[in-house]
C-alpha cells in the first residue's frame, strides 16, 4: 500500500504530465504550486524504491539520491564531468538510467522522429527546471539543461531513459533529489580537545 504522500505526489506528477499512459484513467489533481497562466506546472514525485544519498564527487557538495540497487559512475573530461546512474547488477533489466553532465558546453538532445514531445517542469535545486520528455515506441527520453547552483558559466545537463510512464516518474523524482549539501564536520570523540 502506498503512503498518502506518495499517492499525492504521483497525482501531482500526472497532473503535470497528463497524457502519459500510466496517468490515463487516474484522478487528475492540480499541483500544490499554482503555475503562471500558460506555463507548465512544477511537479515532483517520490520514487518507489528506497533511496540512498550519494555525493557527486568533484561537484562541490552536490548530492543525489538513487535507489540502493543503483551505482554511480563518473567520467571526467578536461573541463567537464558526467555522472551516470544505472542498476549496479548489469544482469538486471534496466528500469531507467540517467546521468548528469557538469560543464560549460552541454549538448542536450534533439527531437527524435516519430516521438511525441512535451515539457514537464520539475523542482531541481530549489527552482523549476523544464524537462523535454519524448515518448517513443521504446519508452521515454528526458533531457534538461539548466544553470548549476552557482549559476553560469557552469551548466548541468540532466538526461535519462525510462521504459514506462511509472519509471519516467521515478527518474524525474531522482533528478528532483539533486541538492547542494555541505558536509557536516566530524564531531570530536570523548576526551578530545585541547591538552594542557
Amino acid at each position: 500500500m502506498r503512503s498518502r504522500l506518495q499517492q499525492a505526489l504521483r497525482r501531482a506528477l500526472c497532473a503535470g504530465a497528463s497524457g502519459l499512459a500510466a496517468c490515463q484513467g487516474h484522478e487528475q489533481v492540480p499541483t500544490a504550486t499554482a503555475p503562471a497562466a500558460g506555463s507548465p506546472p512544477v511537479v515532483a514525485a517520490a520514487p518507489t524504491p528506497p533511496l540512498v544519498a550519494q555525493r557527486l564527487g568533484g561537484q562541490g557538495g552536490l548530492w543525489i539520491s538513487l535507489p540502493a540497487t543503483y551505482a554511480l559512475k563518473t567520467t571526467d573530461g578536461p573541463d567537464f564531468s558526467v555522472h551516470y546512474f544505472a542498476p549496479a547488477d548489469t544482469t538486471v533489466r534496466s528500469r531507467y538510467t540517467g546521468g548528469l553532465y557538469f560543464g560549460y558546453n552541454p549538448q542536450g538532445s534533439d527531437s527524435t522522429a516519430g516521438c511525441q514531445r512535451r515539457r514537464v517542469t520539475v523542482a531541481v535545486l530549489g527552482r523549476p527546471v523544464r524537462f523535454a520528455v519524448q515518448r517513443c515506441a521504446t519508452g521515454y527520453v528526458v533531457d534538461a539543461v539548466f544553470n548549476g547552483p552557482s549559476g553560469p558559466p557552469l551548466v548541468i545537463n540532466a538526461f535519462g531513459e525510462a521504459k514506462s510512464a511509472d519509471e519516467l516518474r521515478q527518474l524525474l523524482a531522482i533528478f528532483a533529489t539533486l541538492r547542494l549539501q555541505q558536509a557536516t564536520p566530524a564531531r570530536p570523540g570523548p576526551g578530545a580537545g585541547p591538552t594542557k
